[in-house]
């Protein structure tokens, strides 16, 4: 006998058992660890001066109020277009001039690129939406393969764009923008799918924590810090360059 959660939106929602516990273990796993990732690299940039410290504070409390706020909505709010696209929209721009302000870009200047990279490995708990598609049918095919199949593809390819950047790669700044893009792209195209190919269930909690928080917001503020790190560490690393340079010489 299956057992059934039942969803009263605007029309009634089956979701069965397992698939509600699967879906509720990805998505809380994946949010311990990018937001536990995220608060630590601030933290350790900031080890040598109080301003740092007091910086990367005020931004893990700016996470953890996000994310906390994210997943309310998403308990108490069906998931709709007027919902989505604060959610979706305001995080990036407020992160993204934030990240311009003198003492939050000397943090992120500490931040080490590839540590940011390696974070988006969280990404491969887009296969949720396959594994849905493939065990229930929760979810339609076109959604479940474009969004679930390019999340994965975004953080599978984080370990080695990630790995170039920490050995110092020539390609790895290329690589990096090209991965960027894949993972922009990704989350660009996923509610475009849902929109298209419909994704009733994705309006329901927990998936819709996805696209409130983990996904679209979450992501492409990511890609943008990770980028923003990159530049900052341009004139670090010709100093480093240099220094290699002049100590070869006899």
């Amino acid at each position: 006998m299956q057992l059934y959660i039942v969803v009263y939106t605007n029309k009634i929602l089956k979701i069965t058992m397992p698939a509600y516990i699967v879906t509720s273990l990805v998505c809380l796993s994946a949010s311990i660890f990018v937001v536990g990732g995220l608060s630590l690299l601030f933290l350790t940039a900031a080890r040598g001066s109080d301003v740092d410290r007091r910086t990367a504070i005020f931004l893990i409390c700016g996470l953890f109020t996000w994310a906390a706020i994210a997943v309310s909505v998403a308990y108490w709010r069906e998931l709709n277009f007027t919902v989505f696209l604060p959610f979706a929209l305001l995080p990036i721009l407020i992160g993204t001039l934030i990240s311009f302000h003198p003492r939050v870009t000397n943090l992120l200047s500490s931040i080490p690129v590839h540590g940011m990279v390696f974070l988006q490995t969280y990404r491969v708990a887009g296969f949720i939406f396959v594994y849905l598609y493939f065990t229930t049918g929760e979810l339609s095919r076109g959604f479940a393969m474009n969004a679930g199949w390019g999340d994965v593809l975004t953080g599978v390819l984080a370990l080695p764009v990630g790995w170039m950047l920490w050995k110092r790669i020539p390609s790895a700044g290329l690589a990096l923008i090209f991965w960027s893009l894949i993972g922009i792209g990704d989350l660009i195209l996923a509610p475009a799918s849902a929109k298209i190919y419909g994704a009733e269930n994705l309006v329901t909690f927990p998936l819709n924590t996805i696209p409130l928080f983990l996904g679209p917001p979450l992501g492409i503020l990511l890609h943008i810090l990770t980028l923003r790190i990159f530049y900052l560490s341009r004139p670090k690393q010709k100093i480093i360059n240099q220094q290699v340079t002049l100590g070869e010489l006899p």
